[in-house]
């Protein structure tokens, strides 16, 4: 028995070698900022920090941060949503069915301090995602440049990179080419300019961290930034930074201050 015992154990040891050294997957190809949209197979993440994640929630609330940006999606201390719609503007969200259009629920909300809780403006009326409407395809013809986003309402169809639907919470290979026909097709016009990431969206590149707002993405500094606001680093997409540059070009950095003033009393 002993010498089967140990054979098991060579065996399982062996396997856990051999899993070490399994490849990260396909390199990432050149891309050139023109051919947009395109496909991007981006290798695995570097494995996070520990120390970049947020801290236990039993330490009790805190006065700061004081402010969130654009796209956060928060909870108070009575548990309601809200979104943060513009500066110091959060408006009530109705809950996971509503966040599951962009494939976030109570878990990826940031909890909010009292203190933000007084300097964001509460208004009445719910929030909604703009993807309500949207329909994610291909083109119908092999020739067609893709994926697109179909807007029921406006009747327009644009162009969508990879990685702007991973942010809205699409899978592009679940996504078909479009069946409506020729005419419904063409009931859709045309409009060039690309979807951009969602607001909101963390992205984690070879170089750090970004949030991604208003078409532009916006550096933590420090790192440990993320965590402190109370952002989820493990849950942020993973891009390389050229990558992000293109889709969202770099902006100012978000330093402590950007979180410590309070839109109420300007």
């Amino acid at each position: 028995m002993r010498s089967i015992g140990c054979l098991l154990m060579f065996m399982f040891l062996l396997s856990g070698c051999l899993l070490d050294r399994a490849p990260l997957g396909p390199p990432l190809p050149t891309s050139d900022a023109g051919s947009f949209p395109s496909v991007h197979f981006n290798p695995e993440p570097p494995v996070l920090d520990r120390g970049l994640l947020p801290p236990d929630a039993d330490e009790g609330p805190a006065p700061w941060p004081r402010t969130y940006l654009v796209g956060s999606l928060l909870v108070d201390h009575e548990d309601q949503l809200w979104m943060v719609v513009d500066d110091g503007i959060r408006m009530p969200v109705s809950g996971d069915d509503t966040l599951g259009y962009i494939s976030l629920d109570e878990s990826d909300a940031v909890r909010m301090t009292l203190e933000a809780e007084r300097c964001l403006t509460p208004v009445e009326d719910y929030w909604g995602p703009d993807n309500f409407n949207w329909w994610p395809v291909y083109g119908p013809h092999e020739g067609d440049e893709g994926p697109f986003i179909l807007d029921s309402v406006l009747g327009t169809r644009r162009p969508v990179s990879i990685e702007a639907l991973e942010s809205w919470g699409y899978y592009w290979r679940w996504m078909d080419s479009f069946d409506g026909g020729e005419d419904e097709w063409a009931m859709y016009a045309f409009d060039e300019r690309p979807i951009p990431i969602r607001d909101g969206t963390l992205v984690h590149t070879e170089y750090g961290f970004y949030y991604v707002v208003r078409g532009r993405s916006f550096y933590f500094s420090p790192t440990e930034l993320v965590a402190e606001a109370g952002y989820h680093p493990e849950s942020a997409l993973w891009m390389r930074d050229r990558r992000l540059r293109e889709l969202a070009p770099a902006s100012t950095s978000l330093t402590r201050e950007s979180f410590d003033y309070c839109p109420a009393e300007h």
